[in-house]
């Protein structure tokens, strides 16, 4: 929509500086038939007052603007998807999507102020939320499955997770991958002592490292499933359940902007329930559009998709997970200073639109 009328006000821009050198080549025209600027901006003003007007009247919705953060993978397909298939426009949203390398990049996004959005695992908002922030959690946007992830080992001296003495692990510091890793230290008996973690800001470079065996093992979901297959000895050695590893991803909103736009927020739930049910429904095609978004091919946009269980709801047992996470953390002294993340929890938005997806 805004493209049009941009593109409609240029039209009448480039007809009146036409118009004016044409004139300047003939005999000077009466001043009144000049149409002077103001005249091409006033036209494509009220040009988008109107198809803003049409929108309204045909969604119900007048129109909002939402900068949201995404993350790099198929881990943000619903906000993906609703932007590829349309579905923002449905409840006459203007959404602005920036991609991050991952989801606690989101959110520190929605704490510096360069997005009012942002969508992240259970570990990175516990982190963030520890800080006194402006963060919201308004609802629980999907979960992983116990084999979500696997934990890979490119050499044949690495058969369980003992093995994992004296060698080079590769982590993403600051992301869930750090609280996966001390969950698995911490079932195999070792400790940060007993190994080598290799940091690495994206999961390009982290799988590079692997790649060249310069790491030994990684933690990778299922769509880079392929990527961990082309290494010599790549095999898999744990998953997600066997260290008591599960993950559950949250909507995180700015406090300011929540509390002036709480209907906005509203909408945006049920754009993203409408993302989800199709990649439920209908998973192909949720994966046509994750594929064309992300950029990356087909097979591995549908693993990405396979990866988690999709599902907007707010129940007790979403919020008491990520407080255990937080607890869990503070214990293996990932967060240095206990604190309470239930004040963080706001819940209106989705009980206005899912009243019986809120269970506390």
């Amino acid at each position: 929509m805004k493209k049009y009328i941009w593109e409609k006000a240029s039209s009448l821009v480039t007809a009146f500086v036409l118009a004016t050198t044409l004139a300047g080549c003939a005999a000077p025209a009466p001043t009144a038939q000049s149409a002077p600027p103001s005249a091409a901006l006033e036209a494509a003003s009220e040009a988008e007052e109107t198809a803003d007007a049409a929108v309204e009247k045909e969604t119900g919705y007048e129109p909002v603007d939402i900068a949201i953060g995404v993350d790099s993978s198929s881990f943000s397909a619903q906000l993906r998807i609703a932007e590829e298939a349309g579905i923002f426009e449905k409840y006459n949203i203007n959404a602005d999507l920036t991609t991050f390398s991952f989801g606690i990049d989101t959110i520190n996004g929605v704490i510096l102020g360069e997005v009012q959005v942002g969508e992240a695992n259970d570990y990175a908002v516990a982190t963030r939320a520890a800080q006194g922030s402006n963060l919201r959690l308004v609802t629980s946007i999907l979960g992983g499955q116990g084999d979500s992830k696997s934990l890979y080992a490119n050499s044949e001296d690495i058969q369980s997770g003992e093995d994992l003495a004296g060698k080079n692990l590769s982590v993403q510091s600051g992301t869930v991958n750090e609280y996966e890793w001390a969950k698995t230290l911490q079932t195999y008996g070792l400790t940060n002592e007993d190994v080598n973690f290799l940091e690495f800001s994206s999961d390009a470079e982290a799988i590079a490292a692997f790649q060249s065996k310069n790491a030994d093992a990684i933690w990778l979901s299922k769509q880079f499933k392929d990527a961990a297959g082309e290494v010599e000895n790549s095999h898999t050695i744990a998953n997600l359940a066997d260290v008591g590893g599960k993950n559950i991803a949250y909507l995180v909103v700015d406090e300011a902007f929540l509390a002036g736009n709480e209907e906005a927020v509203e909408r945006l739930i049920l754009a993203l329930n409408d993302a989800t049910e199709l990649i439920n429904n209908d998973i192909d095609q949720a994966a046509e559009y994750l594929s064309a978004n992300l950029g990356i091919a087909f097979d591995d946009a549908k693993a990405g998709l396979t990866t988690y269980d999709y599902e907007i709801r707010f129940n007790q047992s979403d919020v008491d997970h990520v407080l255990e996470v937080a607890d869990t953390a503070i214990e293996l002294g990932l967060i240095e200073n206990a604190y309470d993340l239930s004040q963080y929890v706001v819940t209106d938005a989705v009980k206005a639109v899912y009243p019986d997806r809120v269970d506390f």
